[in-house]
């Protein structure tokens, strides 16, 4: 499954791996996080990460219907988070962007 970071679209996983490693190496946490708003995705949603006919595309092929979209407030930024159907009882995080 790709993963949207930002603006931007990641087919492969080592390139996921990758941003993560990245953001971790250079202190990046969702430190004091508050949930503000935990909604469902419907055909708008992928306009909070680019609105563009390439997203559009990604989101009808590879989002879940059920997926969630969480607002979290931040000490360091407000984020929102696409989350998908996961393992174990935990959601899988199909993309973040900051606002």
């Amino acid at each position: 499954t790709p993963f949207i970071f930002e603006r931007e679209i990641l087919f492969r996983p080592v390139d996921t791996q990758a941003v993560w490693r990245n953001l971790v190496e250079n202190g990046f946490m969702l430190a004091d996080p508050v949930i503000t708003r935990v909604g469902g995705v419907d055909d708008n949603t992928y306009k909070i990460f680019a609105d563009s006919d390439e997203m559009k595309i990604l989101f009808k092929k590879y989002v879940p219907e059920k997926s969630t979209l969480a607002l979290i407030e931040t000490a360091g930024g407000t984020y929102q988070l696409l989350l998908g159907n996961g393992t174990r009882g935990y959601p899988s995080i199909l993309g973040i962007t900051g606002l």
